[in-house]
This record gives structure tokens, C-alpha cells and sequence, in this order.
């Protein structure tokens, strides 16, 4: 494995692909120290003049909802707040799945 490849194709990615690779790469990771309900999840945050102002979890579109799929330069600029468990998210579409309480959440 070379990182630095890895990296470079990483960063050739759009958005909706590197959420989708992300996600799906963390799912197969088992817990080291066997712990259940541990996971990675993707944030973006935003910042002025170095001041963090907000941060939200990243969250896949809801596939139930969009079988056909979306297009791979898909934007994400979609934002909600999960009302399972009320973290902020954002995602490329209106219905999605919160990362971190895995229920479906809907964005505006």
C-alpha cells in the first residue's frame, strides 16, 4: 500500500464520492478493543477568521428514498437536524440517514 497514492485519488474525489467510499470503508472496520457502538463518521465544519462557528456530521442520502441513485458531482448542500437524536447534519439530498443514530433525518 503506497499512502500518498491513496491520498491523491482520495482528493480526486467529489463530495458524493468520498462521503460514499468513507462510509462504506468505516462499515467494514471491526472495534479493536471489541468495543460495540464505536464507529467513524465523517463532519464538516466552518470557521471565521479561525473562530469554529458550526459543525455537522455528514450523512448518506436515504437510499429507500433515491433508488436511482444521484449523480457523482451531487452537492452537498442540503442541512437538518436528526430529530432521533439532534445533531446537525448535512447531505447531498433531502431524506438521509444520521450517522450517528443511524435513523432517517431529513434536510432543507
Amino acid at each position: 500500500m503506497e499512502p500518498h497514492k491513496i491520498i491523491f485519488q482520495l482528493t480526486e474525489l467529489t463530495d458524493k464520492e468520498f462521503v460514499e467510499i468513507f462510509y462504506s470503508a468505516v462499515a467494514e472496520r471491526k472495534p479493536i478493543d471489541g468495543e460495540s457502538g464505536r464507529r467513524f463518521v465523517l463532519a464538516e465544519t466552518s470557521d471565521s477568521y479561525g473562530d469554529i462557528i458550526s459543525t455537522s456530521f455528514v450523512a448518506e442520502d436515504n437510499k429507500k428514498h433515491y433508488p436511482q441513485g444521484w449523480s457523482a458531482d451531487a452537492l452537498i448542500s442540503q442541512n437538518g437536524r436528526c430529530n432521533e437524536c439532534g445533531v446537525s447534519i448535512v447531505s447531498i439530498s433531502k431524506q438521509a440517514i444520521c450517522p450517528i443514530c443511524n435513523t432517517e433525518a431529513y434536510c432543507t
